[in-house]
């Protein structure tokens, strides 16, 4: 059964701006009533054949393994990949070297705090 942000609320609303960077992942249905608290809203995308593949060769999660699963993530990501695409400010494409993407979306949080400091 999905979460919804309603079982989040409580907890997205009571984070005070405190300076410090914070990332959140997850996707729920009614994410836009908490959009306008974000920043940046970041689509990590690629083309579905490479997600394929990914699932097909990992070996840590046996999701996506049969016809039938990988099936329902061709039909999920048809519905969802639009709608989360019009809402995000920023897409990183993670055919890039996986350095480069954790670089981009460090570069959101600022340069790093000064060693000891």
């Amino acid at each position: 059964m999905p979460r919804h942000c309603t079982e989040y609320g409580p907890l997205i609303s009571g984070l005070a701006p405190s300076g410090e960077p914070l990332f959140i992942a997850g996707t729920v249905w009614n994410q836009d009533t908490f959009s306008p608290r974000f920043d940046e809203i970041v689509l990590f995308s690629a083309p579905l054949e490479v997600v394929l593949e990914r699932i097909a060769t990992r070996d840590t999660n046996p999701f996506g393994k049969t016809a039938e699963q990988r099936e329902r993530i061709v039909a999920d990501t048809a519905e969802a990949e639009p709608l989360l695409r019009s809402s995000a400010t920023v897409e990183i494409d993670t055919r890039r070297p996986l350095a480069e993407v954790v670089d981009r979306l460090a570069a959101f949080a600022g340069p790093p705090p000064p060693v000891g400091g």
